[in-house]
């Protein structure tokens, strides 16, 4: 008999998720990017599960979540996020955002910030820039157009390092093949409804009012979301602690998973030992000041 799919529905939109790790302590949730799904945390759940209670879960439009066909944006997604904790009657998080899921993340701070214990914002960006919507342009021209292999593998070239084409041409195979063999695969609709999403977030005018422990995180040599954003967004909240990851680029999860890892891990283990207070005040290299 096959195990019921765990599903909660927020507002009549179905919401796949699934639990991981400790079943004490303050939940970290992972909040994906564009067209991605909790699939691609592997790297991460098996550093985080150990020890933490850990959420994952499709944002609409991926994975097994509902993909209806009407406008997106972040604050749509960060309101299908909040309801999914209401229905999982978890008060309180610790957010952890990446790419897209990192724009859902900084809503989701701003609408609830009673409930967000701490936020980290990987690969992110604060509000439109000429650049991010070129480039997110480009890839839903290529999503339309491309077969999903040609796709993925035009997609690679910009989230992976030429390095690591060379030194684990393997992963990038992987992170391919996985992204087209896909059982769930987000559809054309899904997919460019988010990159609408993308294009249309903007926080900028808002950080300041962002007021919990803050970690914004990059690869130096990313190209779709590059540092100078990260930047820009870790001086626009109070007290945000900037990282900026050597030698990697957007997927900075896959590419270096235990460099991502240990980050994402000490700054956990920093809110958990010093509070807010304390994470303010323990800001590492590339801190803004």
């Amino acid at each position: 008999m096959t195990a019921p799919v765990p599903h909660v529905t927020v507002d009549g939109l179905r919401l796949y998720y699934e639990w991981h790790g400790r079943a004490q302590g303050t939940p970290v949730v992972l909040v994906m990017g564009l067209g991605g799904d909790s699939t691609a945390w592997g790297f991460q759940l098996a550093a985080l599960a150990p020890r933490h209670r850990v959420l994952a879960f499709d944002n609409r439009g991926a994975g097994r979540s509902d993909a209806p066909d009407e406008p997106y944006s972040t604050r749509r997604l960060a309101a299908d996020l909040l309801g999914l904790l209401d229905a999982l009657q978890v008060e309180r998080a610790h957010l952890l955002g990446l790419s897209l899921g990192g724009a859902v993340a900084q809503e989701a701070a701003l609408a609830a910030p009673g409930r967000i214990t701490s936020l980290q914002l990987h690969a992110t960006w604060p509000g439109p820039h000429p650049y991010l919507a070129a480039l997110v342009r480009a890839v839903q021209v290529a999503r339309r157009r491309l077969e999903p292999e040609a796709f993925h593998r035009a997609l690679a070239l910009w989230v992976f390092t030429p390095e690591c084409f060379a030194a684990q041409p393997e992963l990038v195979d992987l992170v391919v093949q996985r992204a087209v063999d896909h059982p769930h695969r987000a559809p054309l609709h899904g997919y460019l409804r988010q990159a609408d999403a993308a294009l249309a977030h903007d926080a900028r005018a808002r950080l300041s009012q962002i007021r919990c422990p803050t970690l914004v995180a990059v690869g130096a040599r990313d190209l779709v979301t590059p540092a100078f954003l990260s930047t820009e967004l870790a001086r626009g909240i109070p007290g945000a602690r900037l990282e900026v990851l050597p030698d990697v680029g957007h997927g900075a999860l896959w590419e270096a998973p235990e460099a991502f890892n240990r980050l994402c891990l000490d700054f956990l283990g920093s809110v958990a030992d010093g509070g807010a207070a304390g994470a303010a005040r323990a800001g590492p290299r590339g801190a803004p000041n």
